[in-house]
């Protein structure tokens, strides 16, 4: 016995030693401080975030050591979010997740996953209670009713649906606050991640300027906001019939509380994902321990670029870590409530985004389950279809409303398969592929720019040291059937990664991986000799990934947190990193939901009361006719498309149009090299 424990501590220390040579030869021999700590900061950048970081430390030290309860932290975090985000942000966010959390109590009150920790089991209802949030909304954007009242209704019913989950959850919220804090090693740690959180709820209180928010994830929210409905026009967007949940979990958030509501509810995402993480892994790790690594996960830059503007991974990560942690809780007992919460949170996971396709070990294992569940044969079967219907009801509407108005449900993706009229070729990035290897993890973390668009480093660094050794000893430690779902899980990222390499695509699985990375720290920390040294390689690859911060997103490069507590600098953001809100709000004040604007320039509708009418590959239609050398071409693609307003950059050069526009539209406004043009009305426009 004692000589297989000293192999086994053997070879957890020589795999660990390598990860550490490994790190350590990265960071020699790569280029990622020059390409990646050092071009991605700014010396203003520098400043703002070490002033803001010591700032918010210094709070959050002095909140901890107040009177012995955890009041003052939570009285703290609060004000912080109103002071950031605005009390009108801040009361829709909070109003969103409470109506989703009383569903989610009304739905799962017979669940098995229930009698477990109250934090775990009330944040797997609020992600269960989106799903079906998110579903209704998707179905309300095809009708012209999306108004702020009817979704404050809609809010108001799930809260009075689920009013005792809500007053248990009150209460317990309250005991909570009274309790004292833990004790002074995990205090701390619980101090590194609030300062963390504190970091990304700073940056998602900053102006949106990132190019996918505004050309798509703020710009759809805010169509719906002025039209009542979105069109899912395919012809105009190419994109208009994907899955969308995280869109429409931020166009209620949008209608009630603005664009602030919207980002707040995605960085709300981030926390719900850090402490459901942090419930799991504090069993292995205990409470100090447990904190800590997900400190280091939400300290990782490609963290800091869901936070800081609108993408839609977080909502995704949600969704699938709530149906593992349900399967996990309830194997071979689960009950009705249970099978049904892992379904609609699958389903909101492919409501969400195709990617979800990577689950598919998720729903196999599901299958298993529900095949193993206790009682008859015939009460099975109801299971399976309970659990099929409900995620074929939530996660297959836009696969089967794409199909039906494409002939392609993934349009437009996979267009070499389904061939749909409407889109030429297969769609894909190829910037983003042949780029896999054996060594893909080392690449990913020291020449993150060659897997995103991203500054080298922005992965993080404590993937390199945790994860080889957390799946060695997740495979030896692991329950058998916890072991066949992680080398099933394993197996499809391999195979998913060997055709695309993105990074952002593999964001929710990295928190998902935290559960194994968990299982490293436990078998380190549980030698003597390794312990300081295994806790002090965490320490420096957290500091690390604080330190690599803006890498993973160019506009944090300076930082901008002067941009919440100032107006001057608010505007100043706007102007230099998305000009275009600004000529949006020209078009608006002088045609409001009557203008279509051609952007021959970066595809930014967002702000746009009227219709967005893009000029890239949105829309292949108009890009195919901007080769127009003709003013009668020109006016022909104008008239067509019933173009209001052109809004037109210094490139491309496109000779025809300005020419066009020189003579027969009107200059309104010119920012930052973007110049914005309003033409004749058609005589024959409707």
């Amino acid at each position: 016995m004692r000589a297989t424990r000293a192999w086994a501590d053997a070879a957890v220390a020589t795999l660990f030693l390598a990860s550490l040579v490994v790190l350590v030869y990265g960071f020699a021999g790569s280029r990622v401080i020059e390409d990646g700590l050092l071009a991605a900061w700014s010396p203003k950048g520098v400043r703002q975030c070490a002033a803001f970081l010591l700032a918010s430390l210094a709070s959050a030290l002095v909140a901890a050591r107040l009177p012995r309860t955890r009041a003052p932290l939570v009285a703290l975090a609060g004000a912080w979010l109103v002071v950031a985000h605005g009390l009108a942000a801040t009361a829709a966010t909070a109003l969103v997740a409470s109506a989703a959390l009383a569903l989610g109590f009304r739905l799962s009150r017979r669940a098995a996953f229930g009698e477990g920790p109250f934090l775990e089991v009330a944040l797997l209802r609020l992600v269960l209670g989106l799903a079906v949030i998110v579903a209704v909304v998707q179905l309300l954007a095809h009708f012209p009713v999306n108004t702020p009242a009817l979704h404050l209704g809609l809010l108001g019913l799930c809260l009075w649906a689920g009013r005792a989950g809500l007053r248990e959850a009150a209460a317990r919220l309250g005991r909570f606050a009274g309790e004292e804090p833990a004790p002074r090693s995990a205090a701390y740690a619980q101090v590194a991640l609030l300062v963390v959180l504190g970091l990304h709820s700073a940056m998602a209180a900053v102006p949106e300027a990132g190019s996918d928010a505004l050309a798509v994830h703020l710009m759809v929210p805010q169509q719906v906001a002025s039209h009542g409905l979105w069109g899912f026009d395919f012809r105009g967007f190419v994109w208009a019939v994907v899955p969308m949940g995280a869109d429409w979990l931020y166009t209620t958030a949008n209608l009630l509380g603005g664009e602030g509501a919207a980002r707040l509810c995605n960085f709300g995402l981030l926390v719900v994902v850090a402490l459901l993480v942090r419930q799991q892994v504090r069993r292995r790790l205990g409470e100090g321990l447990a904190t800590l690594l997900v400190a280091a996960c939400a300290a990782a830059p490609i963290a800091f670029q869901e936070s800081f503007s609108l993408w839609v991974e977080n909502l995704l990560t949600a969704f699938l870590l709530a149906a593992t942690l349900v399967t996990l809780r309830t194997w071979r007992r689960a009950r009705t409530a249970d099978v049904a919460a892992a379904a609609l949170c699958v389903g909101g996971a492919f409501l969400t985004k195709s990617l979800a396709v990577c689950a598919l070990p998720l729903l196999v294992a599901q299958g298993w389950n529900v095949a193993r569940a206790p009682g008859s044969a015939r009460h099975r079967a109801r299971l399976a279809l309970l659990a099929l219907g409900l995620f074929l009801l939530v996660g297959a509407g836009p696969y089967a409303y794409a199909y039906a108005v494409t002939g392609n449900p993934l349009f437009p993706f996979f267009n070499d398969v389904f061939r749909s009229p409407y889109f030429g070729d297969r769609f894909v990035d190829t910037r983003w592929i042949e780029h896999a290897g054996p060594d893909l993890l080392y690449r990913m973390t020291f020449q993150s720019s060659v897997y995103g668009e991203l500054y080298d480093g922005a992965f993080g660094f404590h993937h390199l040291l945790l994860l080889p050794l957390g799946l060695l000893a997740a495979l030896v430690r692991w329950p058998r059937a916890a072991r066949l779902g992680l080398v099933a899980t394993t197996a499809t990222l391999v195979a998913f990664v060997c055709g695309t390499q993105y990074i952002r695509y593999l964001y929710p699985f990295l928190w998902i991986a935290a559960l194994v990375e968990a299982e490293a720290l436990g078998a380190l920390v549980a030698i003597p000799r390794l312990r300081v040294p295994a806790l002090a390689a965490l320490a420096l690859a957290f500091a690390a990934n604080l330190a690599f911060l803006p890498t993973g997103f160019y506009l944090m490069r300076n930082f901008p947190v002067d941009t919440v507590f100032s107006k001057t600098e608010r505007d100043w953001f706007i102007a230099v990193e998305a000009p275009y809100r600004r000529l949006n709000e020209v078009v608006n004040a002088t045609s409001g939901r009557a203008s279509r604007v051609l952007y021959l320039t970066e595809p930014y509708g967002a702000y746009l009361e009227g219709v967005p009418v893009y000029g890239n590959w949105h829309n292949p239609s108009v890009v195919a006719r901007l080769g127009a050398e003709t003013p009668e071409e020109v006016e022909a693609l104008l008239r067509e498309e019933r173009i209001t307003h052109v809004i037109l950059a210094a490139e491309p050069e496109l000779p025809a149009f300005r020419a066009w526009l020189g003579e027969h539209g009107q200059r309104l406004a010119a920012l930052w090299g973007n110049e914005l043009y309003a033409l004749p009305s058609w005589p024959d426009a409707r």
